[in-house]
C-alpha cells in the first residue's frame, strides 16, 4: 500500500519495482482467468451443441412416433373393416347353410311323398 501512495514520478525505484511485480502478478492471474474462462466457454458451447443435437434427435423420434401411431390407427381401421367383412361373410355362410338345410329337408319331404 505504501508503494502506491506517492505519485508515479515521486516513487523510489524499489517502489516502482514492487508496483511492477504487483502488475505482473495481476496480469498473470488475469491471463490465467481468461484462459479458464475461454475453456469454460468452449465446454459450455460444446454442451450447448450436444443439447441442440439431443433436442433434434428427440424431435425426430417424436415425429417417428406420431407417424407410427398414425400407421397403427390406419392398420386398426383396416382390421376393423376386415372383421366387419368377415362377420358379413360368416352371416352369409350361415344363411346359405340354412338355405341348404331347408332345401335338403324339402327334397327329403318330396322324396317321401313319392
Amino acid at each position: 500500500p505504501h508503494a502506491l501512495a506517492p505519485a508515479v514520478e515521486e516513487r523510489h525505484p524499489l517502489q516502482a519495482a514492487v508496483v511492477e511485480h504487483i502488475r505482473s502478478v495481476f496480469s498473470e492471474a488475469a491471463a490465467g482467468l481468461e484462459a479458464r474462462l475461454a475453456e469454460a466457454q468452449a465446454a459450455a458451447d460444446g454442451k450447448g451443441r450436444e443439447v441442440e443435437a439431443g433436442v433434434a434427435r428427440a424431435e425426430a423420434v417424436a415425429e417417428e412416433l406420431l407417424a407410427s401411431e398414425a400407421a397403427i390407427a390406419a392398420q386398426r381401421a383396416t382390421i376393423a373393416e376386415a372383421e366387419a367383412s368377415l362377420k358379413a361373410a360368416e352371416q352369409e355362410r350361415a344363411a346359405a347353410e340354412a338355405r341348404r338345410k331347408a332345401g335338403a329337408a324339402e327334397r327329403e319331404d318330396l322324396a317321401r311323398q313319392r
